[in-house]
């Protein structure tokens, strides 16, 4: 959209210039009188010293000028808007697998897809195999970037792959309208019925001999399909980037994964519950964030030194200012007094981020875990929980008074603070 804006103001500075010219030539248009008495238009003067014949040859040049810039801009906007969609978001490219494959991803990504492309037939079995020509050496399996691709990678390069095309409207700079709530890409990128997970076609192959054993990966089991898969759900989107937060910390990946060879994003979510669980924090929603997804706390009370507050801990409500006192009137009106508390977010996201520079309001805040989902959707919960995956802790701290409510940036404490005093940070290490 940016392009055609640019185009626009380019077309509208080219006419400005052609007309100008054309002015300097074709000074105006005027009522004569001619030697009848009959008043009709016509150029009444040209440029000094030129005849008014050269001034009515430039009109029609002029007009057909700007018609052609005109058709030039639809033109031109016709292009920018059919390849507008693909255009990726800020630190993503295309990873161009084969020709017209536009899914966006990270530069290392169409790296290693471009290094696959070209070691391809060094690693298929020279005297074919179970699945023909195609069949990969042991070791390697095929990469589905679509149905057809079936260039031999490695497990893990092909679950990233597998990745990369289920998040890939998330990394789009104009998606789909259809991107987060139904229509035809609502089913291509989250429906989970027929994954890219397994070589579906050349298991059809008639008259191919049993593959021996360890020729070729097992590949992996589809997931069950039910009658309500196509209507998978869908989580809602946290506010993206997200509100300026009071203190932020990045969790040890060791920490979430816990020694598992293979963690998913449901696994990683699971254990994440059971350390907030075990700290009392059992009303959690999940949201929708890029390439990953983000876990939303209850607002808390919180004591002077971060923990959790004794006496209600979910509570909002404040004393008010009775007996009327100025001193004291004054100091809640300053948020001086009143009560600490806090909402934490978890962001899983391999996609680096800032803040959106509007703040949320404790309102707003509040009605995070009111608004999102219970748990993960299961194709999200199933999917790998990548090695550039982050864990990060955003803290959001407000003071609440009887006469108001403000949002505490920079917090009175550091977000390993808020994790420790909690108990949370000591729910995820490992225990003696």
């Amino acid at each position: 959209m940016n392009l055609i804006v640019e185009w626009n103001n380019i077309m509208l500075e080219a006419i400005s210039a052609v007309g100008n010219q054309a002015a300097d030539d074709v000074l105006a248009f005027r009522h004569v009188d001619n030697a009848n008495g009959a008043r009709s238009m016509t150029i009444q003067q040209c440029e000094i010293g030129k005849p008014c014949n050269r001034c009515a040859a430039r009109m029609p040049e002029f007009i057909g000028l700007v018609l052609l810039l005109g058709l030039l801009t639809v033109l031109f906007a016709s292009f920018a808007y059919s390849s507008g969609s693909d255009t990726c978001v800020e630190g993503y490219v295309w990873r161009e697998a084969y020709p017209g494959d536009h899914v966006c991803v990270a530069p290392e990504v169409r790296n290693q897809t471009a290094a696959d492309n070209k070691l391809d037939a060094m690693r298929r079995e020279p005297q074919g195999g179970a699945y023909g020509p195609d069949t990969c050496k042991p070791g390697f399996v095929w990469r589905e970037a679509r149905p057809e691709d079936h260039v031999c990678v490695l497990p893990e390069v092909r679950a990233q792959t597998a990745r990369d095309n289920s998040l890939a409207y998330t990394r789009r700079l104009m998606p789909p309208a259809a991107a987060n709530g139904g229509g035809p890409r609502h089913a291509e990128v989250w429906s989970a019925a027929k994954p890219a997970a397994s070589p579906p076609a050349p298991m059809a192959l008639p008259k191919m001999s049993k593959p021996a054993p360890g020729a070729m990966p097992a590949p992996a089991p589809a997931p069950r399909e039910t009658a309500t898969m196509s209507f998978s759900f869908r989580l809602p989107e946290f506010p993206w980037p997200p509100p300026p937060f009071s203190t932020r910390l990045k969790l040890d990946r060791g920490l979430l994964v816990a020694g598992q060879t293979s963690p998913t994003n449901g696994s990683v979510a699971a254990r994440m519950e059971q350390a907030l669980a075990a700290n009392g924090y059992t009303q959690l929603s999940y949201y929708a964030v890029p390439d990953g997804f983000a876990i939303v706390t209850q607002i808390e009370r919180i004591a002077p030194d971060a923990a959790p507050a004794a006496e209600q801990r979910w509570s909002t409500e404040v004393p008010p200012v009775i007996p009327f006192n100025l001193d004291a009137y004054i100091k809640a009106l300053l948020g001086k007094n009143g009560d600490s508390f806090r909402v934490i977010a978890f962001a899983f996201t391999p996609t680096p981020f800032t803040t959106s520079g509007k703040a949320a309001t404790p309102g707003e805040a509040m009605a995070w875990v009111e608004k999102g989902a219970t748990a993960l959707p299961a194709a999200l919960a199933a999917q790998a929980y990548g090695k550039d995956t982050v864990c990060t802790a955003l803290v959001y701290e407000f003071r609440i008074s009887s006469l108001g409510a403000a949002a505490k940036r920079p917090g009175a404490f550091s977000a390993k603070q808020h994790l420790r005093a909690a108990g949370i940070l000591k729910a995820l290490e490992p225990q003696p």
